[in-house]
């Protein structure tokens, strides 16, 4: 848990650009609240580490939406904001309790729930204006620590969002 700051009203919309099994281009991760977009980026190289990390737990099922919530917690944590309610796009369907279930291990008063983001959300445009370089990256994701148990299968590789958010890797 972080130090819960005041809580932001309102619902904050999460985009991404290309999935996380997508190993050969970057991520990228908007959210967006009105006209306000905070995005994060995450290299192939380091999606590489953390599918890993998945391989050597035997969860590589859970990788890509282990990896889209991490970077969700990681910007909002950068960002200052503890949302009030979230509402992520259905890129990861069947999946949505590892999701929700990371969210909720920072923020554990968030509401959040599982939707189609619009093409008119700006945080669908920010992700794919980031992923065109159109639009920098506020925040480059990196790998802040990693967790294996032994025998119970558990994949954690904890993301932080740093600055400057250039993704120089195509």
């Amino acid at each position: 848990m972080i130090d819960k700051p005041k809580i932001t009203q309102g619902t904050f919309e999460v985009d991404l650009s290309i999935h996380f099994g997508n190993l050969e281009k970057p991520t990228y991760v908007a959210i967006s609240k009105g006209k306000e977009v905070w995005i994060g980026g995450i290299s192939q190289t380091i999606k590489k580490e953390i599918k890993k990390i998945a391989q050597k737990s035997g969860k590589t099922n859970l990788f890509q939406a282990k990896s889209y919530a991490q970077a969700i917690v990681a910007i909002f944590k950068a960002s200052g904001i503890y949302p009030q309610n979230v509402l992520v796009d259905r890129d990861y369907t069947g999946l949505e309790q590892p999701i929700r279930d990371t969210i909720k291990e920072v923020f554990s008063q968030t509401e959040d729930d599982f939707g189609k983001i619009t093409d008119n959300s700006m945080a669908h445009i920010g992700s794919w204006e980031a992923n065109n370089k159109s639009r920098k990256s506020n925040y480059k994701l990196e790998i802040e620590s990693s967790q294996i148990k032994s025998g119970q299968g558990l994949h954690k590789a904890n993301l932080r969002a740093v600055s400057p958010g250039v993704i120089t890797e195509i």
